[in-house]
């Protein structure tokens, strides 16, 4: 026997380990990306979502699941049953999740946001798998890239939604099961199977999915869609029995509510709720504005992501179109990604076209679209780094696409991040929990916040301004409330009032008992606390419950 030099690598080893590096770049991008958002406390901006899911993960560990039905509770501070606010308007997932990274982490914002980031990660794999297993690496690559970089993705992981990286990456790891399950079935991709795929994996990501959100159910209907063409019964069974128990059981958590619970339903039922979505928003289409709707939808995908990413997409979709279905076997077909771009469309149509009124107020909703930009992204990838008669042309123009891309996208992100830190809201939270008493309500002038609210833990009510200024003084407590409020108000205002508020300091100063000022270094803002229930004083007000 004679040793000899041990055998080199093979290309194809050398290629899976430079793709596997290149990959691991692009994850360590999308944490960058999206580290402002995870590591900084509930701030401005839609970081009020979060704060408003951890109000109900606190709950969660304050009454224990079982005395809430499992279902959210919104209050900010503990409050007996009879004055509790329910919100049934979406799956209890995120608030179950939260409520677990609480009680393993300790109460806070990085605690509650933690599941969107690594989700967030997730994403970016799965999306690298799905189109590199249908197109090629390169494109994989493009597709994981676009979703790292692009707001849709690099913004709103950390945003604490229903509607967020968990719903999707589950419902992008359900594709990828779904269609390695097929690939075992037939014994080599691309052949029909012989017989139904197994389900089991597909059916737990999308049940999975549709405890966070009702997206879940577009991708459900086009598995069902298409496993009933193929007479695959058990697997149509299945996937919709995975789809529509979570949404059983929420609408028993509902009828449990509405029927042994006290208190008030936060924004109205579920069922209410499906009703404005569904005839409220068709009365809703009659009075629009469309020009100025098509100018506000436009903002939010150019925002979400980016021109180029927007241009490459149309391009990619056109390359899709008016592709051959005998172009599979060539360097550049795009049949093999036909079934992936259906699903997605699927996705993305299925949660936005029923929904238009919560598509314009909402910029994070177009995230359901993120998959399938990130994939004609790649298909674009796919076309001109393989067709180009000199490749290495074709690999320069995409990086340069994709790096332009990039920089508008993480610009906007890092800039909308920066504008949302402010520790304000937790500031002031702390100081409003020293100085308030449990049971008291905040006036504000500025908007309400959530945010505020998940620090303070006291109920919150905002907007009030120069209209409420009455004659006396003590018209003011009768007309705000009956429960001795406290007026705060930062200066300057961290989020400007949409209603007129400049008399509302001096008429404070002049008929309030300054109860506290405070300086809050890390927001640059001083802190006001008024006690409306004292005259000047010291004596109280005296006015009817």
């Amino acid at each position: 026997m004679t040793l000899g030099p041990a055998p080199s690598e093979t290309d194809e080893a050398k290629v899976r380990r430079r793709t596997a590096l290149l990959l691991a770049a692009i994850v360590a991008i999308a944490w960058a990306a999206r580290h402002g958002g995870l590591t900084g406390p509930f701030g401005e901006g839609w970081q009020q979502l979060g704060a408003f899911y951890g109000k109900q993960a606190r709950n969660y560990l304050r009454y224990g699941a079982a005395a809430t039905g499992f279902a959210g509770v919104v209050n900010a501070e503990a409050s007996p049953p009879s004055e509790w606010a329910w919100y049934l308007h979406h799956p209890p997932g995120l608030g179950w999740t939260m409520a677990a990274c609480f009680a393993t982490l300790g109460i806070s914002a990085f605690a509650a946001k933690i599941t969107g980031m690594l989700a967030a990660l997730t994403q970016v794999v799965i999306t690298y798998l799905l189109v590199a297993r249908c197109l090629s690496r390169r494109a994989g690559l493009a597709a994981a890239f676009t979703t790292a970089v692009v707001p849709a993705g690099a913004y709103f992981s950390t945003h604490g939604s229903e509607l967020g990286p968990q719903a999707i990456a589950l419902l992008l790891l359900a594709l990828l099961l779904d269609v390695r399950a097929g690939e075992r079935a037939s014994g080599r991709a691309g052949e029909r199977a012989a017989s139904p795929p197994r389900v089991a994996g597909t059916a737990a990501a999308i049940a999975g999915a549709a405890l966070y959100s009702w997206a879940a159910l577009p991708i459900a209907a086009a598995f069902a869609w298409r496993d009933a063409r193929a007479r695959h019964w058990r697997r149509v069974a299945a996937i919709g029995t995975a789809a529509l128990l979570p949404f059983a059981l929420h609408l028993a958590q509902t009828w449990w509510v509405m029927r042994h619970a006290t208190g008030v339903l936060h924004g109205g039922s579920l069922f209410e709720a499906l009703l404005n979505r569904s005839v409220g928003e068709s009365r809703w289409w009659a009075s629009v504005d469309a020009a100025d709707s098509m100018r506000r939808l436009w903002g939010h995908a150019r925002f979400d992501f980016t021109r180029i990413g927007l241009g490459l997409a149309a391009i990619g979709a056109v390359m899709l179109a008016t592709a051959r279905r005998t172009e599979q076997a060539s360097p550049t077909g795009l049949a093999s990604a036909r079934p992936l771009f259906f699903a997605l469309t699927a996705l993305a149509l299925g949660y936005t076209l029923p929904f238009p009124q919560g598509v314009l107020v909402h910029r994070y909703w177009l995230l359901v679209a993120l998959p399938l930009v990130a994939l004609l992204v790649g298909v674009v990838t796919h076309v001109v780094t393989a067709a180009i008669a000199a490749r290495r042309v074709g690999t320069w123009i995409t990086l340069a696409l994709l790096g332009a891309m990039a920089w508008e996208g993480l610009e906007a992100t890092l800039r909308w991040q920066k504008r949302d830190s402010t520790p304000w809201f937790e500031e002031a939270g702390q100081v409003v929990r020293d100085l308030v008493p449990a049971g008291r309500t905040l006036v504000t002038c500025e908007p309400f916040s959530d945010s505020l609210e998940f620090y303070a833990e006291r109920r919150v009510l905002g907007d009030v301004g120069d209209a409420e200024i009455p004659a006396e003084p003590a018209e003011l407590i009768e007309r705000l409330a009956s429960d001795l409020p406290w007026f705060v108000l930062a200066l300057p205002p961290v989020e400007e009032p949409t209603v007129a508020w400049r008399r509302v300091p001096p008429w404070l100063e002049e008929h309030a008992y300054v109860a506290a000022r405070r300086q809050l270094p890390g927001a640059a803002r001083e802190l006001r606390l008024y006690d409306l229930s004292r005259r000047p004083d010291g004596t109280r007000y005296e006015f009817n419950r």
